[in-house]
C-alpha cells in the first residue's frame, strides 16, 4: 500500500499527489462528461440551445456544490478548515467530511454515465475516476496519518468516506434516467459539481505558500494529470490496446 512508504509525510508528495488528482478530474470533467454532453444534446436540441443548456448546467452543477461547501464544514490539507462550526468538529471529522465533498460529484458522474444508452461512456468515466481516486485517496490518507492514526484507522476512515461515491452513482442514475433530454444535462451537471472541486478546492491546495518551486511542481503536477488521463481515455490508446 502507497500508505506504508517511507516519506509519506512529505509535504510535496501530498501535494502532488492532489495535483495529479486534480488534473485528471479536471481531464474527466472535460473530456468523459462535457463533451459527450454537448454531443447528445446536439441530438436531442438545435446547436444552439443545446449549447446554451449544457452550460447553464454545468454550472447549476457547480451552484449546488458551492452551496453544499459554504453549509458542510471540512478540513483541507493546506489551506486549513471552513465551513459553520467547523471549531466545534474534531480534524479527523473535517477531513473525513472533505473526502466525502469530493466523492459525490464523482458518483454521481459515473452514475449519470451509465444511465444512458452509450455503455461505453460508462466504462470510460468510471475508468476515470477510479484512476484519479488513487492518488486523491493516498492524498487523504496521508493527512489522517498526520493526524496521528495508525496506518489502518486511516485507510479504513477513508474508504467509509468513500461510500459517498456509491450513493452518488444511484442519484446519478436516476437523474440521467428521468427522460432523454436529462441524460446530457446531468452529465454536464456532474461535470459542473467536479469542475467546482478542482478550482475551489484542489488547486489552492497545491499552490502552496511555502515555496515558489513547490508551488511550480504542483501545477505540472496538476497539467501531467490532465494529459495522463486526456491521453487514456483517447482513441490512440485503446486502438495502442486493441
Amino acid at each position: 500500500m502507497l500508505v506504508l512508504l517511507p516519506g509519506r509525510y512529505n509535504q510535496r508528495f501530498l501535494e502532488l499527489s492532489l495535483g495529479l488528482s486534480g488534473g485528471m478530474m479536471l481531464a474527466a470533467a472535460v473530456f468523459s462528461l462535457l463533451l459527450p454532453a454537448i454531443d447528445t444534446a446536439t441530438e436531442i436540441f438545435p446547436a444552439f440551445y443545446a449549447h446554451l443548456a449544457v452550460i447553464l448546467a454545468t454550472l447549476a452543477g457547480a451552484w449546488v456544490m458551492c452551496v453544499i461547501e459554504r453549509h458542510v464544514p471540512h478540513g483541507h490539507p493546506v489551506a486549513g478548515d471552513t465551513g459553520p462550526g467547523h471549531r466545534q468538529l474534531s480534524r479527523l471529522w473535517l477531513f473525513v467530511l472533505a473526502i466525502a465533498l469530493h466523492n459525490l460529484p464523482e458518483g454521481i458522474a459515473v452514475g449519470v454515465s451509465f444511465s444512458g444508452a452509450d455503455r461505453h461512456l460508462g466504462s470510460s468515466v468510471s475508468l476515470a475516476i477510479a484512476l484519479q481516486d488513487f492518488p486523491e485517496g493516498f492524498a487523504m490518507a496521508v493527512v489522517l496519518l498526520r493526524l496521528g492514526l495508525s496506518v489502518w484507522k486511516a485507510v479504513g476512515w477513508s474508504l467509509l468516506a468513500g461510500l459517498l461515491e456509491p450513493l452518488g452513482a444511484v442519484i446519478g442514475v436516476f437523474l440521467g434516467g428521468v427522460a432523454d433530454f436529462a441524460y446530457p444535462l446531468s452529465l454536464a451537471l456532474s461535470a459542473g459539481a467536479m469542475l467546482f472541486v478542482v478550482i475551489h478546492e484542489v488547486i489552492p491546495e497545491v499552490q502552496s505558500p511555502h515555496t515558489s518551486r513547490l508551488s511550480m511542481q504542483g501545477t505540472m503536477t496538476l497539467l501531467g494529470g490532465f494529459l495522463l488521463l486526456w491521453f487514456l481515455d483517447s482513441q490512440a490508446f485503446v486502438s495502442l490496446l486493441s
